[in-house]
């Protein structure tokens, strides 16, 4: 409570001493006799209890709202994708707009005709195999000539 004042009533109405170690939690019980030691003890873990109720509930509250917004989150993307999908349909049929027949909404366009079939600098054999072009090694191999005259 505020300033400690649930653990000061305790300690009032049942005449028993209680130390609260902050850094481990253990709570220590002392004078009075047994019965008003255990009622002290009965009435902490009913405090604790509780506290643990409004712990659960708050979380449970933070957990539900969460959701909710989450759920307003997918709701309000749903209906501008589909604001976004109405617009452009009536853009395509009042003619502003142009489809590419391959395209279609949401999936991605074949690009594969647009890259090389074979690798540069590789050719296809007549078995098939691919091997890399050797016009550049043959350059290398041959050997210079000089134009002109002797050395």
């Amino acid at each position: 409570g505020n300033k400690g004042s649930v653990v000061n009533a305790i300690e009032k109405d049942l005449k028993v001493r209680i130390g609260i170690n902050s850094s481990t939690g253990i709570v220590t019980i002392t004078g009075g006799t047994k019965e008003m030691r255990e009622e002290a003890k009965k009435k902490i873990k009913e405090i604790e209890c509780q506290q643990q109720t409004v712990a659960a509930e708050k979380e449970e509250a933070r957990k539900l709202k969460a959701a909710e917004d989450a759920a307003e989150r997918v709701e309000t993307m749903a209906a501008a994708k589909a604001k976004a999908s109405a617009q452009r349909s009536a853009a395509v049929a009042d003619g502003e707009v142009k489809v590419h027949p391959q395209e279609s909404v949401g999936e991605k366009n074949d690009r594969s005709n647009e890259f090389a079939s074979v690798p540069v600098g590789m050719t296809i054999t007549a078995e098939g195999k691919q091997e890399a072009n050797d016009s550049q090694a043959k350059k290398e191999a041959e050997p210079l000539q000089a134009e002109g005259g002797t050395e």
